[in-house]
Protein backbone atom coordinates (compact mmCIF):
# COMPACT_ATOMS: atom_id res chain seq x y z
CA UNK A 1 0.00 0.00 0.00
CA UNK A 2 1.23 3.50 -0.82
CA UNK A 3 2.46 5.36 2.34
CA UNK A 4 0.21 8.37 1.71
CA UNK A 5 -2.82 6.13 1.21
CA UNK A 6 -1.98 4.22 4.40
CA UNK A 7 -1.67 7.42 6.44
CA UNK A 8 -4.96 8.73 5.05
CA UNK A 9 -6.75 5.51 5.97
CA UNK A 10 -5.30 5.64 9.48
CA UNK A 11 -6.60 9.19 9.80
CA UNK A 12 -10.08 8.17 8.67
CA UNK A 13 -10.15 5.25 11.12
CA UNK A 14 -9.59 7.75 13.94
CA UNK A 15 -12.50 10.00 12.99
CA UNK A 16 -15.69 9.76 15.04
CA UNK A 17 -17.97 11.55 12.58
CA UNK A 18 -21.08 9.38 12.02
CA UNK A 19 -21.69 8.62 8.36
CA UNK A 20 -24.59 7.03 6.55
CA UNK A 21 -23.95 3.54 5.27
CA UNK A 22 -23.18 3.09 1.55
CA UNK A 23 -25.98 0.51 1.67
CA UNK A 24 -28.63 3.06 2.70
CA UNK A 25 -30.79 3.91 -0.34
CA UNK A 26 -31.84 7.48 -1.01
CA UNK A 27 -34.62 8.69 -3.30
CA UNK A 28 -34.30 11.02 -6.26
CA UNK A 29 -37.52 12.29 -7.85
CA UNK A 30 -36.89 11.49 -11.50
CA UNK A 31 -38.93 12.52 -14.54
CA UNK A 32 -40.65 9.63 -16.29
CA UNK A 33 -40.44 11.35 -19.68
CA UNK A 34 -37.67 13.86 -20.37
CA UNK A 35 -38.58 14.58 -23.97
CA UNK A 36 -42.29 14.59 -24.88
CA UNK A 37 -44.92 17.02 -23.64
CA UNK A 38 -47.52 14.52 -22.51
CA UNK A 39 -49.00 13.42 -19.19
CA UNK A 40 -45.80 11.59 -18.22
CA UNK A 41 -43.69 14.70 -18.87
CA UNK A 42 -44.80 16.07 -15.52
CA UNK A 43 -44.87 12.78 -13.60
CA UNK A 44 -41.98 11.49 -11.53
CA UNK A 45 -40.93 8.19 -10.02
CA UNK A 46 -38.69 7.24 -7.12
CA UNK A 47 -35.25 6.46 -8.50
CA UNK A 48 -32.88 5.07 -5.90
CA UNK A 49 -29.31 6.19 -5.44
CA UNK A 50 -26.56 5.39 -2.96
CA UNK A 51 -23.65 7.42 -1.56
CA UNK A 52 -20.32 6.31 -0.14
CA UNK A 53 -18.70 9.08 1.92
CA UNK A 54 -16.40 6.88 3.99
CA UNK A 55 -13.23 8.15 2.31
CA UNK A 56 -13.91 11.89 2.64
CA UNK A 57 -11.28 13.53 4.85
CA UNK A 58 -12.55 17.12 4.66
CA UNK A 59 -16.33 17.51 4.18
CA UNK A 60 -16.06 21.29 3.80
CA UNK A 61 -13.57 21.10 0.92
CA UNK A 62 -15.38 18.82 -1.53
CA UNK A 63 -14.86 19.84 -5.16
CA UNK A 64 -15.05 16.46 -6.93
CA UNK A 65 -17.71 13.75 -7.18
CA UNK A 66 -17.64 10.23 -8.60
CA UNK A 67 -20.73 8.81 -10.31
CA UNK A 68 -20.97 5.11 -11.11
CA UNK A 69 -23.72 4.30 -13.56
CA UNK A 70 -26.12 1.61 -12.41
CA UNK A 71 -26.57 -0.93 -15.19
CA UNK A 72 -29.10 -3.68 -15.89
CA UNK A 73 -29.31 -4.98 -12.33
CA UNK A 74 -30.42 -4.06 -8.83
CA UNK A 75 -28.08 -1.73 -6.94
CA UNK A 76 -27.48 -2.76 -3.32
CA UNK A 77 -24.77 -0.34 -2.27
CA UNK A 78 -22.58 2.50 -3.44
CA UNK A 79 -19.22 1.21 -4.69
CA UNK A 80 -15.82 1.97 -3.23
CA UNK A 81 -15.78 -0.54 -0.39
CA UNK A 82 -14.80 0.49 3.12
CA UNK A 83 -11.68 1.54 4.99
CA UNK A 84 -10.51 -2.06 5.28
CA UNK A 85 -11.42 -3.42 1.85
CA UNK A 86 -11.63 -0.83 -0.90
CA UNK A 87 -11.60 -0.85 -4.68
CA UNK A 88 -10.44 1.58 -7.38
CA UNK A 89 -13.30 3.97 -6.71
CA UNK A 90 -12.44 3.93 -3.02
CA UNK A 91 -8.88 4.95 -3.87
CA UNK A 92 -10.12 7.71 -6.18
CA UNK A 93 -12.54 8.91 -3.51
CA UNK A 94 -9.73 9.14 -0.98
CA UNK A 95 -7.37 10.82 -3.44
CA UNK A 96 -9.87 13.48 -4.52
CA UNK A 97 -11.85 13.80 -1.26
CA UNK A 98 -14.92 12.87 -3.31
CA UNK A 99 -18.27 11.26 -2.52
CA UNK A 100 -19.16 8.22 -4.62
CA UNK A 101 -22.68 8.06 -6.06
CA UNK A 102 -24.46 5.25 -7.86
CA UNK A 103 -27.82 5.83 -9.53
CA UNK A 104 -29.98 2.76 -10.07
CA UNK A 105 -31.06 2.33 -13.69
CA UNK A 106 -34.74 2.92 -14.42
CA UNK A 107 -36.81 -0.29 -14.65
CA UNK A 108 -34.26 -2.21 -12.54
CA UNK A 109 -34.29 -2.94 -8.83
CA UNK A 110 -36.83 -0.74 -7.09
CA UNK A 111 -36.51 2.18 -9.54
CA UNK A 112 -39.73 1.46 -11.40
CA UNK A 113 -41.35 4.33 -13.35
CA UNK A 114 -44.73 2.58 -13.42
CA UNK A 115 -44.64 0.66 -10.16
CA UNK A 116 -48.22 1.62 -9.34
CA UNK A 117 -49.60 -0.01 -12.50
CA UNK A 118 -51.04 -3.52 -12.64
CA UNK A 119 -48.55 -4.35 -15.39
CA UNK A 120 -45.60 -1.93 -15.07
CA UNK A 121 -43.60 -3.77 -17.76
CA UNK A 122 -46.27 -3.76 -20.46
CA UNK A 123 -45.03 -2.95 -23.94
CA UNK A 124 -46.19 0.67 -24.07
CA UNK A 125 -44.18 1.44 -20.92
CA UNK A 126 -40.96 -0.10 -22.21
CA UNK A 127 -40.45 2.74 -24.69
CA UNK A 128 -39.09 4.59 -21.64
CA UNK A 129 -36.37 1.96 -21.19
CA UNK A 130 -33.41 2.97 -23.35
CA UNK A 131 -29.90 4.38 -23.16
CA UNK A 132 -31.37 7.72 -24.24
CA UNK A 133 -33.54 7.87 -21.13
CA UNK A 134 -30.71 6.55 -18.95
CA UNK A 135 -28.52 9.43 -20.11
CA UNK A 136 -31.31 11.94 -19.46
CA UNK A 137 -31.78 10.49 -15.96
CA UNK A 138 -28.08 10.90 -15.21
CA UNK A 139 -27.95 14.46 -16.56
CA UNK A 140 -30.93 15.45 -14.42
CA UNK A 141 -29.43 13.73 -11.38
CA UNK A 142 -26.01 15.37 -11.73
CA UNK A 143 -27.55 18.79 -12.34
CA UNK A 144 -29.76 18.63 -9.22
CA UNK A 145 -27.20 17.02 -6.89
CA UNK A 146 -24.55 19.49 -8.03
CA UNK A 147 -26.88 22.36 -7.17
CA UNK A 148 -27.34 20.93 -3.67
CA UNK A 149 -23.59 20.70 -3.08
CA UNK A 150 -23.11 24.15 -4.58
CA UNK A 151 -25.54 25.65 -2.07
CA UNK A 152 -24.38 23.52 0.86
CA UNK A 153 -20.71 24.37 0.38
CA UNK A 154 -21.34 28.06 -0.30
CA UNK A 155 -19.92 27.92 -3.82
CA UNK A 156 -20.67 30.50 -6.48
CA UNK A 157 -22.62 28.95 -9.33
CA UNK A 158 -21.23 29.79 -12.76
CA UNK A 159 -23.84 29.53 -15.54
CA UNK A 160 -23.18 26.59 -17.85
CA UNK A 161 -20.75 24.92 -15.43
CA UNK A 162 -20.99 22.54 -12.50
CA UNK A 163 -19.70 23.43 -9.05
CA UNK A 164 -18.14 19.99 -8.62
CA UNK A 165 -15.83 18.21 -11.02
CA UNK A 166 -17.79 15.07 -11.91
CA UNK A 167 -16.20 11.79 -12.98
CA UNK A 168 -18.61 9.29 -14.55
CA UNK A 169 -17.78 5.57 -14.45
CA UNK A 170 -19.34 2.55 -16.13
CA UNK A 171 -18.54 -0.90 -17.46
CA UNK A 172 -19.98 -2.91 -20.37
CA UNK A 173 -23.40 -1.39 -21.20
CA UNK A 174 -22.87 1.25 -18.51
CA UNK A 175 -19.42 1.82 -20.01
CA UNK A 176 -21.05 2.71 -23.30
CA UNK A 177 -23.46 5.05 -21.50
CA UNK A 178 -20.55 6.74 -19.71
CA UNK A 179 -18.79 7.33 -23.03
CA UNK A 180 -21.93 8.63 -24.74
CA UNK A 181 -22.95 10.92 -21.89
CA UNK A 182 -19.49 12.48 -21.68
CA UNK A 183 -19.51 13.01 -25.44
CA UNK A 184 -22.99 14.56 -25.44
CA UNK A 185 -22.60 16.63 -22.25
CA UNK A 186 -18.91 17.58 -21.93
CA UNK A 187 -19.79 20.60 -19.77
CA UNK A 188 -21.03 18.27 -17.01
CA UNK A 189 -18.14 15.82 -16.73
CA UNK A 190 -14.46 16.44 -16.10
CA UNK A 191 -13.42 12.80 -16.60
CA UNK A 192 -14.82 9.49 -17.79
CA UNK A 193 -14.00 5.84 -17.19
CA UNK A 194 -15.56 3.56 -19.81
CA UNK A 195 -14.51 -0.01 -19.00
CA UNK A 196 -15.25 -2.46 -21.82
CA UNK A 197 -17.79 0.01 -23.14
CA UNK A 198 -19.86 -1.52 -25.95
CA UNK A 199 -19.85 1.66 -28.01
CA UNK A 200 -19.86 -0.12 -31.38
CA UNK A 201 -23.56 -0.97 -31.35
CA UNK A 202 -24.61 -3.79 -33.67
CA UNK A 203 -28.09 -5.16 -34.24
CA UNK A 204 -26.71 -8.63 -34.93
CA UNK A 205 -23.60 -9.78 -33.06
CA UNK A 206 -22.82 -13.44 -33.88
CA UNK A 207 -19.19 -12.86 -32.90
CA UNK A 208 -20.15 -13.13 -29.24
CA UNK A 209 -21.45 -16.66 -29.78
CA UNK A 210 -18.56 -17.78 -31.96
CA UNK A 211 -15.97 -16.35 -29.58
CA UNK A 212 -17.44 -17.96 -26.46
CA UNK A 213 -17.85 -21.22 -28.39
CA UNK A 214 -14.13 -21.18 -29.16
CA UNK A 215 -13.22 -20.11 -25.61
CA UNK A 216 -15.15 -23.04 -24.15
CA UNK A 217 -12.95 -25.57 -25.94
CA UNK A 218 -14.03 -28.32 -28.32
CA UNK A 219 -15.35 -30.96 -25.84
CA UNK A 220 -17.38 -28.44 -23.86
CA UNK A 221 -18.70 -26.64 -26.94
CA UNK A 222 -19.73 -29.88 -28.64
CA UNK A 223 -21.47 -31.12 -25.50
CA UNK A 224 -23.34 -27.85 -25.22
CA UNK A 225 -24.47 -27.89 -28.86
CA UNK A 226 -25.58 -31.50 -28.42
CA UNK A 227 -27.52 -30.53 -25.30
CA UNK A 228 -29.27 -27.60 -26.94
CA UNK A 229 -30.23 -29.65 -29.99
CA UNK A 230 -31.66 -32.35 -27.75
CA UNK A 231 -33.66 -29.83 -25.72
CA UNK A 232 -35.08 -28.25 -28.87
CA UNK A 233 -35.87 -31.66 -30.40
CA UNK A 234 -37.73 -32.87 -27.32
CA UNK A 235 -39.56 -29.56 -26.80
CA UNK A 236 -40.60 -29.21 -30.44
CA UNK A 237 -42.01 -32.76 -30.34
CA UNK A 238 -44.55 -31.59 -27.76
CA UNK A 239 -42.80 -32.92 -24.68
CA UNK A 240 -42.73 -30.27 -21.91
CA UNK A 241 -40.28 -31.91 -19.52
CA UNK A 242 -37.59 -29.27 -20.01
CA UNK A 243 -40.08 -26.44 -19.88
CA UNK A 244 -41.39 -27.91 -16.63
CA UNK A 245 -37.85 -28.21 -15.30
CA UNK A 246 -37.40 -24.44 -15.64
CA UNK A 247 -41.04 -23.63 -14.80
CA UNK A 248 -41.47 -22.17 -18.28
CA UNK A 249 -44.28 -22.50 -20.81
CA UNK A 250 -44.86 -22.50 -24.55
CA UNK A 251 -45.98 -18.88 -24.84
CA UNK A 252 -42.59 -17.82 -26.16
CA UNK A 253 -40.25 -20.68 -26.98
CA UNK A 254 -37.59 -18.43 -28.58
CA UNK A 255 -37.19 -16.68 -25.22
CA UNK A 256 -36.80 -20.04 -23.50
CA UNK A 257 -34.09 -21.14 -25.93
CA UNK A 258 -32.40 -17.75 -25.62
CA UNK A 259 -32.38 -18.06 -21.82
CA UNK A 260 -30.65 -21.45 -21.98
CA UNK A 261 -28.11 -20.30 -24.55
CA UNK A 262 -27.32 -16.95 -22.95
CA UNK A 263 -26.99 -18.39 -19.44
CA UNK A 264 -24.24 -20.79 -20.45
CA UNK A 265 -22.48 -18.39 -22.80
CA UNK A 266 -22.38 -15.72 -20.10
CA UNK A 267 -20.97 -18.27 -17.66
CA UNK A 268 -18.09 -18.93 -20.05
CA UNK A 269 -17.61 -15.22 -20.69
CA UNK A 270 -17.10 -14.61 -16.97
CA UNK A 271 -14.47 -17.29 -16.50
CA UNK A 272 -16.28 -20.54 -15.76
CA UNK A 273 -14.92 -23.74 -17.24
CA UNK A 274 -16.31 -27.13 -18.18
CA UNK A 275 -15.47 -29.50 -15.35
CA UNK A 276 -17.24 -32.69 -16.37
CA UNK A 277 -18.77 -33.91 -19.60
CA UNK A 278 -20.39 -37.29 -20.20
CA UNK A 279 -22.24 -38.02 -23.41
CA UNK A 280 -22.60 -40.30 -26.43
CA UNK A 281 -22.91 -43.41 -24.26
CA UNK A 282 -25.99 -45.60 -24.78
CA UNK A 283 -28.40 -45.05 -21.92
CA UNK A 284 -26.10 -42.54 -20.22
CA UNK A 285 -26.97 -39.01 -19.24
CA UNK A 286 -25.59 -36.06 -21.12
CA UNK A 287 -24.09 -33.79 -18.52
CA UNK A 288 -22.44 -30.43 -18.87
CA UNK A 289 -21.28 -28.74 -15.71
CA UNK A 290 -19.59 -25.36 -15.57
CA UNK A 291 -17.49 -24.30 -12.60
CA UNK A 292 -15.65 -21.04 -11.96
CA UNK A 293 -11.97 -20.87 -12.78
CA UNK A 294 -9.49 -20.35 -9.98
CA UNK A 295 -9.21 -16.68 -10.97
CA UNK A 296 -12.88 -16.02 -10.32
CA UNK A 297 -13.67 -18.59 -7.65
CA UNK A 298 -13.57 -16.10 -4.78
CA UNK A 299 -16.01 -13.63 -6.30
CA UNK A 300 -18.65 -15.83 -7.91
CA UNK A 301 -21.26 -17.17 -5.52
CA UNK A 302 -23.44 -19.07 -7.97
CA UNK A 303 -20.76 -21.59 -8.81
CA UNK A 304 -22.48 -24.18 -10.98
CA UNK A 305 -24.58 -24.23 -14.08
CA UNK A 306 -25.69 -27.69 -15.14
CA UNK A 307 -27.72 -28.94 -18.09
CA UNK A 308 -28.76 -32.56 -17.77
CA UNK A 309 -30.41 -34.59 -20.48
CA UNK A 310 -31.56 -38.15 -19.99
Amino acid sequence: MYPLLQLSLQYLHQQSKPLGSPEDPKIFKQNIDHFAFNANRFKTFNQRYFINELFITNPTQIDTALLKIGAEDTVHSAPGGNLTHFDLLGELSLKFNAPIFELEHRFYGESQPFAENDNPLKTENLKYLSARYAIADLVNFVTKIDQQYCAGLGMTKVPGKTCLKWMVIGGSYAGAVSAWIAQQHPHLFAATISSSGVVNVKYENPEFDTHTYAAAGTPCAQAYVHSMREIEKVTESGNDKYLDLFKANRKNLPDFYYFLADTSLMAIQYGRKCAKITYNKPGAKVLMQLKPSQATQNRITNTNIMIEIS
